[in-house]
């Protein structure tokens, strides 16, 4: 056993390597290539760009978190020796999540009009161009929905070398290519265009890697009725969630902004949007770790409680020098990217938001451990518990203290987090070593014991 946990130990850091480096790498591009759209289509068409890929991004929760429901449970069935299981398992969720992507093209193909005309408020000039661009990203949402489905079972089986050697060349494309388009046309349809050709593409591609990596899963198509429910259970929990987190995440800026000006905006945005750059370290580790850990649950308790203790223990070896680096040369950073002035209002904020940064990142192990024992629904009412009262003392800190008041306020928000999740995450570890030593005739007291038993 301490060789087998040896060997996935170094896999797990591999492919935590891997999974970093396959987020990091078209952020990269971006820094190349952003400067070049914003010259050749000027800063409104690129604008619309950014802001409808923003749109198809708040559509693509209409996956209600099925993409997050298989990886769990394709995992756990990995873990559990069920692996002919896994083909209808992974049939059943593709099916219903093509059913809600549908759902979604049709509102947006719908919604499209109002959307240029009224909400966005597209120069009359754009308008056309900007109509059939929301059209063809509307016509790509069943790919943007169903790959993250592919992508989650890929995870499930630690295939993060594959899933790595096609997100790098798809990230960089969705930068590369518009930019050379714009050397021959500067039409948002076209650009959007191409867009939706690099989607089909990926799809394509993890389709593939998904056929070849599951058992069964070309020659049995099947389509299992009983796991609809389980599925919809976990992924529904998950969509609560992924709703109320961008609120939390955003609700900031509107505050200061209505209780200050948008130039205290900026002050606030500008670091929070610079240090938050950091928790690409703990989402690609986390990545890997939630199918590691949803399978560790299955064969092995006390891996999976190491899983998560040297989890822990990384990230905050790994996050701790950026930010005590981050807090000492806050202001002399700022000053020499954006000025004097800037700095002397903004400096302070980046130090707190760092500090709350790696609060956060140390709550993500047991978040993680929370939702790969299939308990997202201890994370959804933590989340909606959270939601009332974060805004309260938002709102009452920064009447009172202005942007600093923001920055103190996410880092309250963050810390309490952190202690409420860790605290469940040890309680359940406890219940789960209770439940290995009981005895087998205890059925009652064993259903409560199982992870993921409601």
């Amino acid at each position: 056993m301490k060789a087998l946990f040896q060997k996935l130990k170094g896999r797990l850091v591999l492919n935590s390597i891997l999974n970093l480096f396959g987020q990091a790498a078209p952020m990269l591009a971006a820094i190349f290539c952003i400067p070049i759209l914003i010259e050749k289509l000027g800063v409104t068409r690129f604008g619309f760009i950014t802001l409808s890929l923003m749109i198809v991004g708040y559509f693509s929760l209409f996956d209600m978190g099925l993409g997050r429901a298989l990886t769990q449970m394709t995992a756990s069935r990995i873990g559990g020796d069920k692996e002919d299981e896994i083909a209808p398992l992974v049939w059943t969720g593709l099916l219903l999540m093509t059913g809600l992507a549908l759902m979604a093209m049709v509102l947006a193909i719908v919604l499209t009009p109002l959307l240029v005309e009224k909400v966005i408020r597209i120069p009359p000039e754009l308008q056309t161009e900007a109509r059939w661009s929301l059209y063809l990203l509307a016509a790509a949402l069943p790919l943007v929905v169903t790959v993250a489905g592919l992508r989650g079972v890929l995870e499930a089986y630690q295939k993060f070398a594959i899933t790595t050697a096609i997100r790098i060349p798809m990230g960089l494309y969705s930068f590369i290519a518009p930019a050379l388009v714009t050397l021959f046309s500067s039409s948002l349809p076209v650009i959007v265009a191409v867009l939706v050709a690099g989607r089909i593409i990926a799809w394509s591609i993890y389709f593939t890697a998904c056929l070849k990596a599951i058992p069964g899963l070309k020659d049995h198509f099947k389509i299992d009725r009983s796991l609809i429910k389980p599925l919809f259970q976990f992924g529904g929990w998950m969509t609560f969630s992924n709703v109320i987190a961008p609120v939390m995440l955003y609700m900031d800026r509107f505050i200061v902004s209505a209780l200050i000006s948008l130039q205290a905006v900026a002050y606030y945005t500008t670091p929070f949007e610079v240090v938050t750059k950091m928790f690409i370290v703990p989402t690609a580790i986390m990545g890997v770790m939630f199918p590691a850990l949803s399978q560790a649950l299955q064969q092995d308790k006390m891996r999976a409680r190491k899983l998560y203790r040297k989890t822990t223990l990384a990230l905050f070896a790994l996050m701790l020098p950026p930010t005590i680096l981050i807090i000492i040369f806050a202001k002399p950073g700022l000053t020499l990217w954006l000025g004097s002035d800037f700095a002397s209002n903004s400096f302070r904020v980046a130090q707190i938001l760092t500090a709350g940064v790696l609060i956060s990142a140390m709550a993500q192990p047991s978040y993680t451990f929370i939702q790969a024992a299939g308990r997202p629904k201890i994370t959804a009412i933590i989340h909606m518990c959270e939601l009332p009262l974060y805004l309260t003392y938002l709102w009452l800190l920064v009447s009172q203290m202005g942007i600093l008041g923001a920055a103190i306020a996410w880092l309250i928000r963050v810390s309490l987090s952190c202690t409420v999740l860790t605290i469940i995450a040890f309680a359940m570890m406890r219940r789960q070593i209770s439940c290995d030593g009981m005895s087998n005739q205890d059925m009652n007291y064993e259903n409560h014991c199982i992870p993921g038993i409601q």
